[in-house]
């Protein structure tokens, strides 16, 4: 976060706008979502349009989007409840390997 912070104020600092693309995991998206939100220079926010796995089964509350619309989640941290069952079904083992 620190990171990509320090990428949008140096955009900001040269008058560019910076939109974030999140195509991943509900966690990258929550993440990017609030960067998004505090970011004066934000262009807008891309967020893949349909259910996945790794954006709706991983968290009990995935971010959605009403009329085109995406708020960041509002409670501890990045406002999301990681479902652990979720996560212990979709870890990588390195029994995977052999197969």
């Amino acid at each position: 976060m620190t990171g990509a912070w320090r990428v949008i104020e140096m955009a900001a600092a040269a008058g560019l706008a910076w939109n974030a693309h999140s195509w991943s995991s509900a966690l990258n998206t929550a993440a990017s979502l609030h960067l998004a939100a505090a970011a004066p220079n934000t262009l807008l926010f891309e967020l893949k349009p349909v259910p996945s796995p790794m954006q709706h089964e991983l968290v009990r509350n995935p971010i959605g989007q009403t009329d085109g619309w995406v708020s960041p989640l509002e409670g501890p941290g990045l406002g999301l409840e990681v479902d652990e069952a979720v996560v212990r079904h979709y870890r990588f083992r390195d029994s995977d390997r052999s197969r």
